[in-house]
């Protein structure tokens, strides 16, 4: 917590004491990422590792607590998870499970513009007789990871509510069960062949009150990347969804930083980096992100980002004697740059030219080469909240 306040002050002397103001009010009235929520991730870890009791006050603390398991319905679950609906108390919910067919592909090394050892952040490359069993167990250091997240953010603006969870098979595979937050912000694959195409809610959203959508879209990154020390490298718009006046990350990230990736390390669940920034001389043996989020040259244009859409610098790896990592102001570039967000509102809505030329001079903020020159989370909120 008082790593997020010091942020939080951290204000340039061009935005002013106004903001700096309004960013430590913001911070010290929230009630998620403190130590009460780290106690209560530690009361789930002695669940999960221990045998320890179910936490009391989660709703649901058995599988029996939902409709029998032939009535969920099958939802698209990525890589390493199946994800199934089903409704609790009346109310729609997910219910979430590693994966353990070996049969889904798993993504391997990629080179980076052809040139030397790059690998993407986040990917390994699973070999031998042993593979499907190294990949069922990574899919559950996701689960395991994504529940702990949800817990230490529980009540955060854009980080789904979660229920409770259930242990099976001897108790060696976790299922969680989270509120189902709305509809994806967006369809199609998002590359220069095919567009994006942005959910009509959220379109629709950004017309009536452009600044309360972007607001909703800061929300939810400040939450997760700046309380939450945590980092969403598998970047993509199709992460998100929206419901009424909210937006929110519906598949956890990875830990970067912050109390809860101590918890991670110890646990051998999924952090961004595992030692030490790697020595290097030239850019191309530091490693990217992912096309999705870094949006840099590499692979064929089809699977590149979109016109219109940018990545940070240092998600496209940088090499400054050491390779440059990435923080939670690197997802305040994507804020400003991925055209589902500042981009979309800046060239497709109609507003006043003030708020406009406001608008776009904080996305310029946001957008600087230099990390040390954009805002954090809570100083954007904070100049966005005095455009009117």
């Amino acid at each position: 917590m008082r790593a997020v306040v010091a942020a939080a002050l951290m204000t340039t002397q061009a935005h002013g004491a106004k903001e700096k103001r309004a960013a430590v009010a913001f911070v010290t009235t929230q009630g998620y990422g403190d130590q009460a929520a780290l106690d209560r991730v530690r009361n789930v870890e002695r669940w999960l590792y221990a045998g320890g009791p179910v936490p009391t006050w989660w709703d649901i603390h058995a599988k029996s607590d939902l409709p029998p398991p032939t009535k969920w319905a099958e939802l698209g679950g990525g890589n390493s998870k199946r994800v199934r609906a089903t409704v609790y108390a009346a109310r729609p919910v997910v219910v979430k499970e590693a994966l353990t067919d070996d049969g889904r592909q798993v993504h391997g090394e990629r080179r980076k513009r052809g040139a030397g050892p790059g690998r993407r952040l986040g990917t390994s490359r699973k070999q031998g007789a042993d593979g499907s069993v190294k990949r069922a167990a990574r899919n559950e250091r996701n689960v395991r990871g994504e529940l702990l997240w949800l817990e230490y953010l529980r009540g955060a603006p854009g980080i789904p509510r979660l229920h409770g969870g259930f242990l099976a098979a001897n108790n060696t595979r976790a299922a969680m069960v989270v509120q189902r937050a709305g509809h994806t912000l967006a369809r199609g694959k998002g590359t220069r062949a095919s567009r994006t195409e942005l959910l009509s809610e959220w379109k629709a959203w950004c017309h009536k009150n452009p600044v309360a959508a972007l607001r909703a879209v800061l929300d939810c990154f400040r939450s997760f990347a700046e309380v939450g020390g945590s980092f969403l490298s598998d970047f993509s718009p199709h992460q998100f969804t929206v419901t009424g006046d909210a937006v929110y990350l519906v598949d956890g990230p990875v830990l970067l930083e912050g109390p809860l990736y101590d918890v991670f390390r110890e646990r051998d669940l999924p952090t961004m980096y595992t030692g030490p920034p790697s020595a290097c001389a030239t850019d191309a043996e530091c490693p990217y992100t992912s096309q999705a989020h870094c949006c840099c040259s590499g692979e064929s244009a089809a699977t590149r980002c979109e016109k219109g859409t940018r990545g940070a610098p240092e998600a496209a790896g940088t090499c400054d004697g050491t390779c440059l990592r990435v923080s939670a102001k690197t997802h305040v570039f994507d804020v400003a740059g991925k055209n589902w967000a500042f981009p979309y509102v800046i060239s497709h809505i109609k507003m006043p030219p003030a708020k406009k030329l406001a608008l776009r001079r904080l996305q310029v903020w946001m957008m600087r080469p230099l990390v040390e020159d954009r805002p954090n989370f809570t100083e954007a909120i904070a100049a966005l909240d005095d455009i009117r």
